[in-house]
């Protein structure tokens, strides 16, 4: 392989890790502030007890609940993605990685392979990674949506509130 590919599948590599790293980072700042959403739900909730689902404030209150713990589940999708192309024993994935009897069988396997063999294995690798940015990002955009729908359902509830 010439040194600019070799270059590029590198390259590649840190530019994939460091989206996925960026997908976490978003999931991670989305649940915080989800999170703060949540309590003044909850308090929310608390306050207008007994529940009465026929006053409009009530339902968009609970439709705000609903909305953002479907934003979580997304979130959540993007923290733990489920990798169903693991194979067991390869030198790149930290599962895989682990898999090896001891640190030496590792070294041992690592060590046999030839330079342009190591290279397929990272390129792999770079495809493996893109799909799971890929997974990441499709459960991030899907977060946001519902995020964003219960910040306008909670504005929504809020004006209800006010005028009541």
């Amino acid at each position: 392989m010439s040194s600019s590919k070799k270059d590029f599948v590198y390259s590649q590599n840190d530019y994939l890790n460091n989206y996925i790293q960026f997908a976490d980072t978003k999931s991670a700042v989305f649940i915080t502030v989800n999170g703060v959403l949540m309590g003044f739900l909850y308090t929310q909730f608390k306050d207008t007890l007994p529940f009465e689902l026929e006053k409009s404030r009530h339902l968009v209150l609970l439709v705000s609940i609903v909305l953002l713990l479907v934003a979580y589940v997304f979130l959540f999708l993007v923290i733990f993605p489920r990798r169903s192309y693991r194979n067991g024993n390869g030198i790149v994935f930290w599962e895989d990685v682990a898999t090896y009897k001891d640190a030496e069988s590792y070294k041992i396997k690592v060590s046999e392979i030839s330079q342009d063999s190591f290279e397929e294995v990272m390129i792999e690798q770079n495809y493996y990674l893109a799909k799971t940015a890929t997974k990441k990002y499709k459960n991030l955009h899907w977060s946001f949506i519902f995020s964003i729908a219960s910040y306008i359902s909670v504005v929504i509830f809020s004006i209800l509130n006010i005028l009541q």
